[in-house]
């Protein structure tokens, strides 16, 4: 559930912003799946917004 949020909200910006956000979206995942999901979620979220 929370992956099709962060999709939905990384959709409303700009492509560029969008692509760079799904590769280190993913590699992100691939590196800190073992540690906590809502937590990485959210602090990348955090990173996008700012």
């Amino acid at each position: 559930m929370e992956i099709m949020v962060y999709r939905r909200f990384v959709a409303k910006k700009s492509g560029v912003q969008h692509i760079q956000g799904k590769i280190n979206w993913r590699l992100k995942i691939k590196r800190k799946r073992r540690q906590g999901a809502s937590r990485k979620i959210l602090t990348f979220s955090f990173k996008v917004l700012a």
